[in-house]
């Protein structure tokens, strides 16, 4: 067994809890490939809490979940509808994840900017592309290439080898000075530090399922550039980031430049974001995972929608079930 050292105590009594009967309702956070099926627990209900950073979802996907599964779970309203024109059949919950915000929030609120005003992104450097780093470095180097007054940070807990050494050849190859790059997993105190130590959150990656990094940087009241796609489209419709509606090389760097040139105004929408991301805390959405698991009241409804006192859900099959086990 893993360290649990620094778990809670309440989590520790539930890993070590003897007792291996499974629940009534079980909570399946996985990808659903037909070769874990297996591992599932014989619970009454199956609920699988799975996403993609795209519109396209595997038809293994959906086969596993239709067969195995009495209801989905994902964290953004875009993958409802990809689930839905792929065909999945059973009730799908829009249910955002639940954050861990308390140490950002007792940080004081971003004032300023730093000496060296300081861009930054923290993802992984997946073989995919996916996070768009290098086209980040090329938009930045466009507009700021060896400014000894403002630099981009890119960091990641690991990634694919042979993008790593890409990035590392564009950095060398342009001889960007300030841009660095940092490849190692930090403890969340680090971590925190290093989005601390940023004026400005770029993510502007192709697709994301939830998207939690801007959440953070919005938990310090730091200003975000985030592509406007997938799950950032709901982040971005609030107006308390700067959006890249078209991912190019010339979108990214005006974007750039302008939080830039307009950093009161775009940290002062930050400061605004603190109060909005609240809604993704553990207190907040607490309420909602338990009324998954145990319905304080059960309604058959055209939708499906998770409260903090009831959850609609439109299969009469999953209704009853429901009923059932109370």
């Amino acid at each position: 067994m893993q360290d649990i050292k620094y778990l809670d105590d309440d989590i520790k009594q539930i890993i070590l809890d003897q007792d291996k009967t499974p629940g009534k309702v079980a909570l399946v956070f996985m990808q659903p490939y037909s070769s874990l099926v297996s591992f599932l627990p014989k619970s009454k209900i199956k609920i699988c809490y799975t996403m993609t950073e795209s519109h396209y979802i595997h038809k293994e996907w959906v086969d596993t979940l239709n067969k195995h599964f009495d209801a989905t779970v994902v964290p953004s309203q875009f993958l409802v509808t990809a689930y839905k024109k792929a065909g999945l059949k059973i009730p799908i919950f829009n249910l955002p994840i639940g954050l861990d915000l308390d140490n950002y929030f007792k940080a004081a609120l971003k004032s300023s900017p730093n000496k060296i005003f300081t861009f930054g992104i923290s993802a992984n450097f997946g073989n995919d592309h996916n996070k768009n780093q290098k086209m980040l470095i090329k938009s930045f180097l466009k507009k700021f290439k060896n400014n000894d007054n403002i630099r981009l940070r890119v960091r990641g807990n690991w990634g694919d080898k042979e993008e790593i050494e890409s990035i590392k050849r564009l950095i060398t190859k342009r001889d960007a000075k300030n841009v660095e790059i940092e490849i190692k997993p930090l403890s969340s105190q680090d971590y925190l530090e290093f989005m601390k130590s940023l004026d400005c959150y770029v993510l502007v990656s192709k697709g994301e399922g939830f998207s939690i990094t801007p959440r953070e940087a919005l938990a310090l009241g730091i200003p975000c550039i985030l592509s406007n796609n997938t799950a950032h489209k709901i982040i971005c419709k609030t107006s308390y980031v700067k959006s890249v509606n078209l991912l190019n090389i010339e979108n990214i760097a005006q974007a750039l430049e302008e939080v830039y040139n307009n950093y009161d105004y775009y940290l002062h929408k930050a400061h605004q974001g603190r109060e909005w991301v609240k809604q993704y805390t553990y207190k907040s959405l607490g309420n909602k995972y338990l009324n998954l698991i145990q319905p304080k009241k059960i309604i058959l409804g055209p939708e499906n929608i998770i409260t903090n006192d009831y959850i609609i859900i439109n299969s009469e099959a999953l209704f009853h079930k429901y009923s059932l086990i109370k």
